[in-house]
């Protein structure tokens, strides 16, 4: 006994065929889709740390980022573009981003030692001229003692 489906086997294995060659397709299709929003999220990530921590100078790095986001964004508008370049624009980004986040840690921690190292500066400040009045008022305490502000 035989379904009676209407297909033959010979239709029914070119179906078979054309949903494995469909299958590899979208594999691929979703691979890149998803290479896109992945640069897509890295450029916005990217366009956020180029708007923070302006007071620090870092103008090469971000002039570096900038370079590479417009590529990538005008790769992002290529339909046709290939997923090894998709994945390559990320890696350039990254790189840049990582490189701008580097400058700006090391003039914060520049930042931070100056302001400690003054302050460490302002209360050996202090601690000196504690020091020197307590010297002047045992210095006073002692000619008093010897009589050497007194009337001769």
């Amino acid at each position: 006994m035989q379904p009676s489906g209407g297909l033959s086997d010979g239709e029914i294995r070119r179906l078979l065929e054309e949903a494995a060659e469909q299958a590899e397709a979208d594999k691929k299709q979703r691979r890149a889709i998803e290479a896109r929003n992945r640069l897509d999220g890295m450029i916005m990530g990217a366009r956020r740390a180029l708007r923070g921590d302006m007071e620090i100078p870092a103008d090469a790095e971000r002039a570096a980022l900038g370079a590479e986001l417009a590529d990538a964004e005008a790769l992002l508008k290529d339909d046709d573009a290939s997923l090894d370049a998709l994945h390559e624009a990320n890696d350039k980004v990254a790189r840049a981003m990582t490189e701008l986040s580097n400058t700006i840690t090391a003039a914060r921690k520049a930042r931070e030692e100056a302001e400690q190292g003054q302050d460490e500066g302002d209360e050996d400040a202090k601690g000196d001229a504690a020091e020197s009045e307590g010297v002047e008022a045992e210095e006073s305490e002692e000619d008093e003692a010897s009589g050497a502000d007194a009337p001769a």
